[in-house]
């Protein structure tokens, strides 16, 4: 098994590194997530803490588009079901835990190298557990919030949504934090997996 592996936390990358090459897994170790838009890799292996999420959601959003074959597997320090639907919609195949055990991270690997989806037993049963669709009332956001949250929804930046529709940043700032309160989530990610999951914008858009 060949992999690349980006991780931000010198101890867990030096970690999961000696972990891999113990097991005879050819492993390139990197610090920045950036690096990684330098490399052609067939697997990439992504950690990240909270902290770090929002620079690693944008990375993998750019690998994918220049590598529509890249296979990749994240690794959340707080993985949740709402984090997994919105890295899913980028190709992400693989997602688990930091503390994923060697035996499960081994077998993410060779079933992420084969083009399979790999799922942590914890986000699996909350994807059982979740209900299928959720009633959201489009009639609560403005047309412009609509605007503003089908373009969030496929990961753009304030920045990249004031350039599309012609405002600005504050005004972009102003209108998301609206949307998170008529929506009742606590962040980007969860709103942009709510309005995919209520129909308000497609997966495919």
């Amino acid at each position: 098994m060949k992999c690349i592996l980006v991780e931000a936390n010198d101890i867990v990358r030096v970690g999961i590194k000696s972990i891999l090459l113990e097991r005879e897994c050819e492993v390139e170790a990197l610090r920045s997530y950036q690096d990684l838009l330098g490399e052609a890799p067939s697997l990439s292996l992504i950690g990240f803490a909270k902290e770090t999420a929002a620079e690693a959601y944008l990375v993998i959003e750019e690998l994918t588009k220049k590598n529509k074959s890249a296979r990749i597997i994240c690794m959340s320090a707080a993985p949740c079901f709402e984090e997994w639907q919105f890295l899913s919609r980028f190709g992400v195949l693989g997602y688990c835990t930091r503390e994923i055990s060697v035996e499960l991270l081994l077998l993410a690997i060779q079933s992420v190298e084969k083009g399979a989806t790999f799922l942590c037993p914890f986000v699996s049963k909350q994807c059982a557990e979740e209900p299928k669709t959720i009633k959201l009332e489009d009639e609560s956001l403005s047309k412009r919030e609509q605007e503003v949250l089908k373009i969030l929804a496929n990961g753009a930046s304030n920045q990249d949504i004031a350039k599309e529709l012609g405002i600005s940043i504050e005004t972009v700032k102003a209108h998301v934090k609206s949307i998170l309160s008529k929506m009742e989530v606590n962040d980007r990610t969860q709103a942009a997996v709510k309005a995919i999951r209520s129909g308000l914008v497609s997966e495919h858009q």
